[in-house]
C-alpha cells in the first residue's frame, strides 16, 4: 500500500491527473473479498466508491514508484487500485488535523496505529504522532507498528 499526502504544488501535479467518472477503476477485488459484512466491510467499500482514481492516476504512480526504486515492472506490479482525495474539495474546503483539546497525544497515539482491533489495517503517518506535519511524526508511528504490531525491534 503507498499513500501519500501532498499540498502545495504536488496537489496540483496530482489533481492534473482527475478525469471525469468514465474510466475510473473499480472496487478492488480484494476488497469485495472481506470476509466480515458489516460496518467495516461497508465502511470499506463506500471509502472505494466515494474516492476512485482515474486509471492515468494510477499508472503515474506506479511509473513514479518503478523510478524511485530504480525497478521493472516485473519487480514491481501493477496497482490494483487505487483512492484519491482532495480535502479542497467540496464539502471540506481545506483541511489540516490537529489533537482535540484535553486529549494526551501521547497515549492515544498507540492505540491510534491499530484502531480496529479484529481489522489488519493500519495508521501509520505524521497525522497521528506526536509531531504532527513533520516526517519524523510518520517516522514515528511506523516504528510503533513495526515493534508493537509485527515484533520487529528498533534498529538505531
Amino acid at each position: 500500500m503507498i499513500m501519500a499526502y501532498c499540498d502545495m504544488t504536488n496537489v496540483e501535479f496530482w489533481g492534473g491527473l482527475r478525469s471525469s467518472n468514465e474510466g475510473y477503476v473499480s472496487i478492488p477485488e480484494e476488497c469485495k473479498k472481506v470476509q466480515s459484512r458489516g460496518l467495516v466491510h461497508d465502511r470499506l467499500i463506500r471509502n472505494w466508491q466515494d474516492h476512485v482514481v482515474p486509471p492515468e492516476m494510477l499508472a503515474e504512480m506506479h511509473l513514479q514508484l518503478l523510478a524511485l526504486h530504480d525497478a521493472d515492472s516485473k519487480h514491481v506490479p501493477p496497482p490494483i487500485g487505487g483512492a484519491y482525495q482532495d480535502w479542497c474539495d467540496e464539502p471540506y474546503g481545506c483541511a489540516v488535523h490537529f489533537w482535540n483539546r484535553g486529549h494526551k497525544s501521547w497515549e492515544l497515539l498507540e492505540r491510534m496505529v491499530h484502531p480496529i482491533h479484529d481489522v489488519p489495517c493500519y495508521v501509520c503517518g505524521e497525522a497521528y504522532s506526536t509531531n504532527q506535519t513533520w516526517v519524523e511524526g510518520a517516522l514515528e508511528t511506523a516504528d510503533i507498528i513495526l515493534e508493537k504490531q509485527f515484533g520487529i525491534p528498533e534498529f538505531y
